[in-house]
């Protein structure tokens, strides 16, 4: 660090220059290794104001929730002096100052974002010194120009590695969002709508709230827009809006036409934490190669956080947006096709896990039936025995019967487009299916829930199924015997269903392989009961996790999303 040693007296103008070369040639190699936008704006002032002879050195910005002055650095300790005129300089007021103060602004993404102040009491400044402070400005705006841009190319670098990766959609697409939230800093949410194959209906995907780590509420979510306004959409670039008063306009575009699509976006939040509201959004439309159209959309609580600056930072992640969303459209055509493929085999899988209880009810039949042919016959009927041979004979075929109904209500059931599903239902239905294989293993099934739950996403029959074969994996862990515990109970947005066996357990080697699919660990299995489940799971939006000991017993949580909140739409 030079130091500097000002004469007490006024400088000649050949030796106040020399040491202003001195200072601007120091500035560009010490600034050149910092990366901290703080530390970059405290050494620039320190040094002007040591160059300059300032009593006092101010760097300040407005603050982020009440527009109120805040200090960033002052020499010396912060007085509140020149906190009115920094308020209107930083609110492009350009208010009147003596010649004892000096203001020049530090722009950041295309707009003043700190001012630095100087003043001194003992003489008016020159404008040569002005000129002195207006150049460090300018150093210290080019400066943190270079670390944002190269903020910028290292979260872009990282998504493109993601994305080379292959790893999966729905990470990446957060990974998008978080990484503009670094680069835009919009304090209220980040949201990607997608339409999916064979809908005309824009579904929320992935949403990321910009003051808390939980996920959305609003996933799920779904919009439709009309044939004008996608029609704008597919010609336009990225859009700014800002709210004013209930009505939405374009900030970029010289309109004062009203803006339907950022009203049909905006979220509504209503708890206290979540009071501010949405006063400015950013709309980018996404095109894949295949015609759909996707929306990516950031909004700010404040309106000078997103503009022309964010939109075209916005625009250049673009490319990088659509290859995630043609990239999550084909891994939802494989799984698509996977699940297709696993529900032709499930009924068959299904045959044969309950072959055992109808051969057994038939076995109970048939010799009955023969001995009762052979003494009507004979003409020995017992009639005494007669009522004890119909009624074990009218058991197995309501065993039977019971068995056939559940597994074609269930086949019925999933053949119905994506609606709503009954969890109590399908726990109860799959239970029934499998009454006698938890008798004949003498197994105690506890259930505790709440009396009414509300209905989660998914078809009926896909919610049947995923417990049948949850269950149907309990009952092979427990061949001595023991108990199955199954919990609901309900959060905010999803419901929680907790399957708890005293089973043998999952060996802790092969529990990364349980849920791929044709991976087995029974002698006869095909490998598909927990694939079919991820698959379920995933197609509904919701979450699976096991958690196994060897010896001791398996735990599944289920987390399933409530039904999608009602079709908004444009008209």
């Amino acid at each position: 660090m030079w130091l500097y040693i000002i004469d007490p007296h006024p400088m000649k103008d050949d030796s106040f220059q020399i040491a202003l070369l001195r200072l601007q040639s120091d500035l560009h190699t010490k600034l050149r290794d910092m990366h901290d936008v703080r530390k970059v704006l405290i050494y620039g002032l320190k040094m002007t104001a040591a160059l300059l002879r300032a009593d006092e050195a101010v760097a300040a910005t407005l603050d982020t929730t009440d527009d109120s002055v805040k200090t960033l650095f002052s020499i010396p300790k912060h007085t509140g002096i020149l906190d009115e005129l920094l308020s209107q300089f930083l609110k492009d007021q350009r208010p009147e100052t003596d010649y004892y103060t000096l203001l020049v602004p530090v722009r950041r993404k295309a707009r003043s974002w700190v001012v630095l102040a100087l003043r001194r009491g003992a003489e008016p400044f020159r404008r040569e010194e002005y000129n002195a402070l207006f150049s460090v400005a300018q150093i210290i705006t080019d400066v943190i120009y270079r670390l944002d841009r190269e903020r910028f190319i290292r979260v872009r670098r990282k998504i493109e590695r993601r994305i080379a990766n292959r790893e999966d959609p729905k990470d990446l697409m957060y990974n998008i969002l978080h990484g503009l939230h670094s680069l835009t800093q919009y304090d209220h949410s980040a949201s990607l709508y997608i339409t999916k194959a064979n809908s005309d209906k824009l579904e929320l995907v992935a949403e990321r709230i910009a003051w808390t780590k939980a996920k959305s509420r609003h996933i799920g979510r779904r919009v439709r827009i009309d044939e004008d306004e996608e029609l704008r959409l597919r010609r336009s670039g990225v859009s700014v809006y800002r709210k004013d008063g209930s009505v939405w306009y374009s900030l970029l575009e010289q309109t004062n036409t009203k803006a339907e699509l950022p009203r049909l976006l905006a979220n509504e939040f209503n708890t206290d934490k979540e009071m501010a509201e949405e006063v400015v959004m950013l709309c980018a439309p996404i095109q894949t190669p295949d015609g759909t159209l996707s929306i990516l959309k950031i909004s700010a609580r404040r309106p000078n956080v997103l503009g022309a600056y964010e939109a075209e930072l916005v625009d250049s992640f673009m490319p990088l947006v659509s290859l995630v969303v043609q990239f999550s459209g084909q891994i939802e055509s494989l799984r698509a096709q996977v699940l297709k493929a696993e529900r032709k085999h499930v009924l068959a899988d299904m045959a044969r896990a309950t072959a055992h209880d109808v051969n057994h009810a038939l076995g109970t039949i048939l010799p009955r039936v023969q001995v009762l042919r052979g003494e009507l016959q004979e003409g020995a009927l017992d009639t005494s025995t007669l009522e004890e041979d119909l009624h074990d004979i009218e058991v197995s075929v309501q065993t039977c019967r019971r068995i056939f109904d559940g597994m074609l209500a269930i086949a019925r059931e999933t053949n119905r487009g994506l609606g709503h599903g009954n969890v109590i239902r399908a726990i109860e239905q799959s239970l029934s299916v499998l009454q006698d294989r938890l008798k004949r293993k003498q197994i105690e099934v506890a259930m505790d829930s709440p009396v009414e739950l509300p209905t989660v996403r998914g078809r009926q029959g896909d919610i049947t199924r995923l417990f049948l074969n949850l269950c149907g994996n309990a009952i092979d862990a427990m061949d001595g015997g023991g108990r199955l515990i199954i919990s609901v109970e309900t959060t905010e947005s999803t419901l929680k269903v907790v399957l708890q066996d005293d089973g043998c357990g999952i060996p802790e080697a092969i529990m990364h392989k349980v849920m791929e699919p044709f991976f087995s660990n029974k002698e006869n299995g095909s490998g598909l009961g927990l694939a079919i489940c991820r698959s379920i799971i995933r197609e509904v939006g919701g979450e699976m996790t096991i958690e196994s000991t060897e010896g001791e017993g398996t735990q599944v949580l289920l987390t399933l999303p409530y039904l999608d909140e009602p079709i908004l739409e444009i008209r």
